[in-house]
């Protein structure tokens, strides 16, 4: 009975172990060939890392490293349960056609400043959008003004590098 135990006991445990190792390869960047830090070189080109595409865009002269999402699934994820961003980074999110576009802070963890974007203008601004609390209803924003990108930058970003509406962004990319 004892040596059927440990059998059972032994089979479980490498089971067990077979399926983290299953997990941590196909749930990680390195099952998917990205042996790199994590951040993406500083410059204006799109860079692909870990899947995502960066790129440096400008803003009242002062360069912010944004990740792209520009398919269904990026944009509905957005930054839901991504880790807080830097002082200089942010999302952008980019549409084929300008339309009103809600956003909400599902499942995020820090508060952000989001901004609407049509012909490289800002046309709208969301400051100070806070995430929810561990039970609360995310926070819905719904524009007034079409856009057909949006950019999302820690709280208070947005005062601090002086973006109003009517602000040009240079350097965004295209969807």
């Amino acid at each position: 009975m004892n040596k059927l135990l440990l059998r059972i006991s032994s089979l479980v445990l490498f089971s067990g172990i077979i399926i983290f190792v299953i997990f941590f390869w196909f749930e990680t960047d390195f099952g998917k060939g990205n042996f790199t830090d994590g951040h993406a070189e500083e410059s204006s080109e799109t860079v692909s890392v870990f899947e995502r595409e960066y790129r440096a865009i400008r803003v009242n002269g002062h360069e912010l490293r944004v990740e792209i999402a520009d398919t269904s699934e990026e944009t509905m994820r957005g930054l839901s349960g991504h880790a807080p961003l830097g002082k200089d980074e942010g999302m952008i999110f980019l549409f084929s056609e300008n339309a009103i576009r809600p956003f909400w802070m599902k499942d995020m963890l820090f508060d952000l400043d989001i901004l609407w974007i049509r012909d490289g203008k800002v046309v709208e601004i969301a400051r100070y959008m806070p995430a929810p609390s561990k039970h609360g209803i995310p926070t819905t924003y719904r524009p007034s003004e079409k856009a057909n990108m949006v950019l999302e930058i820690n709280a208070g970003r947005a005062e601090e590098l002086g973006i109003e509406i009517g602000v040009k962004i240079d350097d965004l990319p295209e969807y």
